[in-house]
């Protein structure tokens, strides 16, 4: 289930789930910063900061890694994995871009954690399975050419959206969402190119 549909009951009423989910990220993202990098903070540093208790806050994350790994995922369902359904390339860099940037110096420390749970095993696994996804319902197959031209994209844009958040690549937010499409390999960029939503 995606981070929209836990967002909604059968009554349609927003559960309170995602509120203390996002309030907990909220608190992190104020504690993370120059002279408190990621791997420093403790978990009951973040109940303080977000008004909560432990057992709250085990009510909602796993672990302190669990919580940049939400807003990540949250942050690709706002764009990036609605290209070629409902945004074009440009369109879902442009969200997806727009809202890591917003946090650039929780992302900036989150980034050099390592391990099975890192961002970039997170983000790598979940961008090439909704990939494949988009391009099979808009009804293309999953060619080793595409399959590949899926994996290499997702290794490439985790990378120069890392250096470009560190401020390593100087393009403003628009400019380097161009930059981004450009880098779309041809075949895969035809697949998605059209949004779904131009057909309905």
């Amino acid at each position: 289930m995606g981070i929209r549909e836990q967002l909604l009951d059968e009554k349609g009423t927003i559960y309170t789930h995602f509120e203390k989910k996002k309030r907990i990220f909220d608190a992190l993202d104020a504690i993370v910063g120059p002279d408190m990098p990621f791997q420093k903070v403790k978990i009951s540093m973040l109940c303080e900061a977000a008004g909560i208790s432990r057992t709250q806050f085990y009510t909602y994350f796993d672990s302190l890694n669990d919580v940049p790994n939400w807003h990540s995922l949250l942050a690709h369902e706002m764009g990036l994995d609605r290209v070629g359904i409902s945004l074009n390339w440009r369109e879902s860099y442009f969200l997806t871009s727009q809202e890591f940037f917003n946090h650039r110096s929780l992302y900036n420390s989150v980034a050099l954690r390592q391990g099975a749970d890192s961002p970039y095993n997170i983000i790598m696994r979940h961008r090439i399975n909704q990939l494949r996804s988009n391009v099979k319902q808009k009804g293309g197959e999953i060619t080793p050419l595409i399959d590949f031209q899926i994996e290499s994209l997702s290794d490439l844009e985790f990378s120069t959206f890392t250096k470009w958040n560190q401020g390593k690549i100087d393009m403003p937010l628009r400019q380097f969402c161009a930059y981004q499409e450009t880098l779309v390999p041809r075949e895969l960029y035809k697949a998605l190119e059209t949004p779904l939503d131009v057909y309905l």
